[in-house]
């Protein structure tokens, strides 16, 4: 599996037409998030891939709300992620509930964390209902961040100061 490696650059002397251009891309994928967080924190895409879903978004003919689709699919790859580890924290107690349910019987703490580990709690009512008042989905409020995947930026280093040239912005 690849590394995800985050990099936060921090723009200096930008002129006002290239500020508004990347201000008006970051808002772009803030919308493009804001649709991952509404359309995938439920209980339908548990058991989904990223990828199942992107395929699904590209399906149904998704324009990214204008984005290119380099930049669209990382911000949808982005959320999906921030989906899923938002989604394990809300595990935590239901983990302790299950430790106080099921005190002195070890098979069915098993069987019910294994259920938990390989998302499938929505096969069991008590997990379902804990995972229910635990996770209540969410939504995201980002809308100054823009994810870039590997091939759609260059980068070069010119007088110990850091150049990023990002491929076509709309």
């Amino acid at each position: 599996m690849a590394e995800k490696v985050t990099r936060v650059l921090h723009s200096q002397g930008l002129n006002r037409a290239k500020y508004d251009r990347l201000a008006r891309v970051a808002v772009l994928c803030g919308q493009v998030r804001s649709d991952a967080w509404q359309r995938c924190s439920g209980v339908s895409t548990v058991l989904q891939s990223s990828y199942e879903i992107r395929d699904a978004w590209m399906a149904e003919g998704c324009d990214w709300h204008g984005l290119p689709a380099r930049l669209g699919k990382a911000a949808l790859a982005d959320a999906l992620g921030d989906i899923a580890a938002a989604r394990e924290a809300a595990k935590v107690p239901v983990k302790k509930a299950i430790r106080h349910r099921t005190r002195g019987n070890s098979a069915e703490r098993e069987r019910l964390y294994s259920l938990l580990k390989q998302n499938r709690w929505t096969e069991d009512s008590f997990l379902h209902r804990q995972m229910r008042k635990s996770w209540r989905g969410g939504r995201s409020h980002v809308t100054n961040q823009i994810v870039a995947d590997a091939g759609s930026y260059t980068t070069k280093v010119w007088h110990d100061r850091a150049w990023v040239y990002p491929a076509r912005l709309p």
